[in-house]
């Protein structure tokens, strides 16, 4: 087709990238914790990882707040929500301790 260029759009896709990575330096995290209560590793994604990780040892998470104090064990920034959902599944899928495994994360508990 006259006037389009699959490598101009795939120009404008890096750019975009660049542009919303530096300049608005929307990063988000995912992250796995454990809690040595339950014995068990609870894995999420946030825009902001500070508050998150505070409401989880603080009770004001619905799934968390039985296992206070809760520790982190890993945290992967990511450039992208998608790119945060798609590894929060990943993990989940996989299970965090075999993750942190597969990746030489020394696991807890």
């Amino acid at each position: 087709v006259a006037g389009s260029s699959p490598a101009g759009g795939a120009k404008y896709s890096l750019i975009t990238k660049v542009f919303r990575l530096f300049c608005f330096n929307i990063m988000f995290t995912v992250y796995i914790l454990f809690s040595k209560k339950l014995g068990r590793y609870y894995v999420g994604q946030t825009k902001d990882f500070s508050e998150r990780f505070f409401r989880h040892n603080n009770s004001e998470m619905k799934y968390t707040k039985k296992g206070v104090p809760w520790f982190l064990v890993s945290k992967i920034e990511v450039d992208s929500r998608s790119a945060a959902v798609i590894l929060e599944s990943k993990i989940k899928k996989r299970g965090a301790k075999r993750y942190l495994h597969d990746n030489d994360i020394s696991p807890v508990g």
